[in-house]
């Protein structure tokens, strides 16, 4: 090495410099957290950690939320509108608190609630939690931790909304299940290239006896639509759960549209849980991230800069400052100001349906933002109408 000078960055830090880069020379490299992209089916992927920890700041401090995080094995690669994306190796991870939380409209979110996810969480990695004990669930998740099971991973992409304009990319772990003598060098896995095309898969019906995996929403529509009543009571179930608006799940002509609207309802479910974001912000301060995907998406459309903050958790506080402000200063979005009015006009697609027809407002449910519409052409009634369904063309 050159002899140093008396001048430079060394000489001007002194002990400060040499003592950071006697500690740290020898770190893991840290490649920070890339968002997965939608259109994974039936990945598989590896536990590479599982724990519980503790809120260090922000409004759940103290509190502890449940964190796992794997590995994705297969595929090696997914074909994207933006071109073939290199996922082999890429982290997906799944939060949740253990305390009582409350999203931005006010819905509380018990601790019952989040053990019972939690809970089964660990039965869908091969945890028997039939006689598991408060007590006991760290010990779970360290043992899980340690054994590195393989399990079955999907990513779905929700709809743009107010609060995260641009489509977010949710990833859905479905157990275990199968792999238990997964072998990776074992496995065939295609790969896709520059030059090739992704192919499209018809998912085949398969007899549902109660065995087929609830959290499976291609299988169980490819079922039901086969006249498979397992599967379509499971997909109702579901829809009940996520209260979906019955009326559009009786209306729909095939179960891959009563799919269509569970996965909306997940995705809104989940837009709207500001603890979701304070457990990521979390994980993305103990691991020191430079970027979080997530987080970033919600600063844009309220133009915070995240590099001006010293944690993201700061970074999560601006983004609730800014939208109270927003909604304080505006009286909410544009969408929160308008409402359909009886007697007016508009076109409404239903469910299943081919095209738009014109309907004529009947009734108006402000509260539960709804409509009751009279079709132009038939007089046929569509009740609880969603009003961001209506179009004027």
């Amino acid at each position: 090495m050159p002899k140093k000078s008396g001048k430079g960055l060394a000489a001007h830090l002194g002990s400060t410099l040499a003592k950071s880069v006697q500690s740290h020379k020898g770190d893991e490299t840290n490649l920070g957290l890339v968002d997965l992209p939608p259109g994974i089916k039936n990945g598989i992927c590896q536990v590479t950690d599982c724990r519980f920890s503790q809120y260090k700041s922000g409004p759940n401090e103290g509190e502890y939320f449940f964190l796992a995080a794997g590995t994705v094995i297969t595929p090696k690669s997914v074909a994207t509108e933006d071109g073939v994306i290199s996922v082999q190796g890429l982290r997906t991870q799944i939060m949740r608190p253990v305390c009582d939380t409350k999203n931005q409209a006010g819905k509380v979110t018990t601790t019952d609630e989040h053990v019972s996810w939690i809970l089964n969480e660990f039965r869908k990695l091969g945890v028997d939690t039939s006689e598991i004990e408060d007590d006991d669930l760290e010990q779970v998740a360290a043992d899980l931790k340690e054994a590195k099971p393989y399990f079955r991973m999907s990513t779905t992409q929700g709809k743009p909304t107010p609060q995260f304009p641009n489509p977010r990319t949710w990833e859905n772990w479905h157990g275990s299940k199968g792999l238990e003598d997964y072998d990776p060098e074992d496995a065939d896995e295609p790969e896709f290239t520059e030059t090739e095309e992704p192919t499209t898969v018809e998912v085949e019906a398969s007899e549902d006896n109660g065995d087929v995996d609830e959290n499976d929403l291609d299988a169980l529509a490819a079922n039901a639509q086969s006249g498979n009543e397992v599967s379509g009571a499971k997909l109702e179930a579901l829809a009940e759960e996520l209260k979906v608006n019955d009326d559009a799940v009786t209306a729909a002509e095939t179960w891959a549209e009563v799919v269509g609207m569970i996965r909306e309802a997940q995705s809104s479910e989940k837009d709207d849980s500001p603890s979701d974001l304070q457990a990521i912000a979390v994980a993305a301060d103990e691991e020191g991230l430079d970027a979080c995907g997530p987080i970033d998406e919600a600063c844009e459309p309220l133009g915070i800069d995240s590099t001006e903050y010293s944690s993201w958790v700061d970074v999560l506080a601006a983004i609730a400052e800014a939208t109270e402000s927003h909604v304080e200063e505006t009286g909410g979005t544009d969408e929160e100001k308008w409402k359909p009015e009886v007697e007016e006009i508009y076109y409404y697609k239903p469910p299943r349906a081919q095209k738009s027809h014109e309907c004529e407002v009947k009734t108006v449910n402000q509260a539960a933002s709804t409509v009751t519409l009279e079709r132009l052409d038939d007089k046929k009634t569509f009740n609880k109408v969603p009003w961001d369904k209506l179009s004027g063309e």
